[in-house]
């Protein structure tokens, strides 16, 4: 029986649980996204505002699209090892994990995509052991 991970997924966080016969492990990797670079948090100092005060639209763009590539291919790399995979969350980086699995050639291990809401990760654990109760014994 090969290794089997539900993955929950969201911009600021992925929550992997792996199932391998009767035990189960959880590994948390955190997103480190920042949606505005470049934002300065607290008084602003210096002289009045002018063009070179803000970066280009595209600049902040690129630079957040590269941002979750980073995050996918760490949340990818942690999955080498699972032979079946369950994606589930809210929002669009679900659907960007997807279409990047797809991409590598690795999307025959997905089973399963589904939409979810903000969960506990006892509730994420819960929900992985339901999806794969056939092959794993009561109580683990």
């Amino acid at each position: 029986m090969g290794r089997k991970a539900g993955l929950w997924i969201d911009g600021k966080k992925a929550v992997v649980v792996f199932v391998d016969g009767t035990s189960s492990e959880m590994l948390r990797i955190r997103s480190n996204i920042d949606r505005h670079p470049g934002r300065v948090v607290g008084p602003r100092t210096g002289p009045g505002v002018g063009a070179r005060d803000f970066p280009a639209k595209d600049h902040e763009e690129r630079y957040y699209e590269k941002q979750v590539r980073l995050y996918l291919d760490q949340v990818v790399s942690a999955l080498r090892s699972c032979e079946e995979l369950f994606v589930f969350g809210p929002g669009e980086v679900r659907v960007a994990f997807v279409e990047r699995l797809a991409a590598r050639g690795c999307w025959a291990r997905v089973i399963g995509v589904e939409s979810a809401d903000r969960m506990t990760d006892p509730q994420i654990a819960a929900t992985v052991r339901r999806r794969f109760a056939g092959n794993l014994p009561r109580g683990s």
